[in-house]
């Protein structure tokens, strides 16, 4: 079992990410079972405190290199990958802690598969249309989720949504989906050519954020250009 682990690095809401992280810890480790079994791939746990081991989660106020943005996954200078969830923009969206597909939890969850499924934020996906996408494992089904022990988690992609040649599915861990490369109304995906591409009921508040200079979906479309 390979390991992970919690930053608690937050001023205004140290308390309330102490209090409710035993909750979102369970949920997640859970969540972790999941992803491993769809994707074959090793079975993380995400511990609680600090460590050198593994990658690391951080709970965080803001960040003024990343500002909008509700979470994001990226890479150290030194190429080590990690998980920024930032609670000021979550709860100051109308989030809330454990409900809701816009809550600390889901935001956790929805980085935490995106690490796991591109711990480098580089790898890309062929349509055979001629268009390359972003392999992010939650983004085209954000705004759907579902419960674990009473905390709100992801829905996440499997291998089969990346695969054009696959017609059978399943394409995500829910059932939601229909076909590779469908983009869900509440979610997008980072396309080569054409940026971010945004579901029919994509909220206008989160697509003004991932379109902000810095935001994650522009810093990696930044990488895509060169």
């Amino acid at each position: 079992m390979r390991a992970l682990h919690v930053v608690n690095a937050s001023q205004n809401h140290t308390v309330q990410v102490n209090q409710n992280m035993p909750m979102i810890l369970d949920a997640l480790n859970l969540q972790l079972h999941h992803l491993a079994a769809a994707w074959g791939e090793y079975v993380y746990h995400l511990y609680a405190a600090p460590s050198d081991r593994g990658f690391a989660m951080v709970f965080a106020d803001d960040d003024q290199q990343v500002q909008g943005a509700l979470a994001y996954h990226d890479v150290l200078a030194n190429g080590t990958p990690y998980a920024m969830i930032l609670l000021d923009e979550i709860l100051g969206n109308g989030g809330t802690w454990l409900e809701g597909d816009v809550s600390v939890s889901g935001a956790a969850s929805h980085e935490l598969c995106e690490l796991l499924g591109d711990p480098g934020a580089n790898r890309w996906a062929n349509d055979a249309q001629g268009e390359f996408w972003a392999l992010e494992l939650c983004d085209a089904t954000q705004g759907d989720s579902y419960v674990l022990n009473g905390v709100a988690v992801s829905n996440f992609l499997l291998p089969a949504y990346f695969n054009p040649l696959n017609a059978d599915g399943p394409y995500d861990y829910l059932g939601v989906v229909n076909a590779p490369f469908e983009i869900r109304p509440n979610g997008y995906a980072i396309s080569g050519s054409r940026g971010a591409v945004f579901g029919d009921e994509y909220p206008s508040w989160r697509k003004e954020y991932a379109t902000r200079p810095g935001a994650r979906t522009r810093a990696r479309l930044g990488w895509a250009s060169h």
